[in-house]
Order: structure tokens, then sequence, then C-alpha cells
């Protein structure tokens, strides 16, 4: 999982026009607490948001699917193809993620000190 901290708190909602901006070509669905950025059913980031703070983790893009992973995980064997063929694929977009976000937010941040 990586993070992200920033001089100020950020919202959700930032953070989802952020990704707008940085990553037009992946797709966006709220997840829980936070929203899923994803290239496909399998490979996805998973951004939180807690105050000052944004999280961005490997996930699948929906509860449907989590489900799906949660059990073929059960199984040895699903644990294993998602290791190898899936989990590279979902951490080089958490990464692309990341380092958009990092550049959009604090250009937000830094823009706003600079009119405040």
């Amino acid at each position: 999982m990586a993070t992200i901290k920033l001089p100020a708190p950020v919202s959700l909602d930032q953070v989802r026009a952020a990704l707008t901006r940085a990553c037009p070509d992946l797709d966006q669905q709220r997840f829980g607490p936070g929203v899923t950025a994803s290239q496909s059913r399998w490979v996805a980031a998973w951004v939180m948001t807690q105050r000052k703070q944004v999280s961005v983790a490997p996930m699948v893009r929906s509860m449907p699917m989590f489900l799906l992973f949660f059990l073929l995980a059960l199984t040895g064997v699903g644990l294993l193809i998602y290791a190898v063929a899936v989990l590279p694929r979902q951490q080089a977009v958490v990464k692309r993620v990341t380092a958009a976000l990092e550049r959009e937010l604090r250009a937000a941040s830094a823009g706003a000190r600079a009119a405040g």
C-alpha cells in the first residue's frame, strides 16, 4: 500500500477529480469508503482518503469481483494464479495512480497556498 502525505486535508471528490485529470483512461467506481481506478475487472487501485493522507492499494474493480477473488483465494491454486498473473499488474496501476495523485494533489495544494 502506498501512502501520500499532504500539507492540507483532501476530500474524496478532490481525489476523483485529480484522477480524472491525470488518468482519464482508468474507470472509476465507488468502493466502500474509497474509489477504485481500474483498467479491467481484475486490475485496479483502491484509493482512500484520511484527512491529510491518501492511501492507494491493489484491488479488484467492484464488490462482486472482490467476492469472486475471495472465493478464489480460499483455494490454494486460485491464490497462486492471482499472485502470479494479476498482482504485478495491480501493483503497476497502484504506482501509476500514486504518482499521478501525488503530482496533481501537491500542485493543487501549492496553488491554493500561493493564492491564499
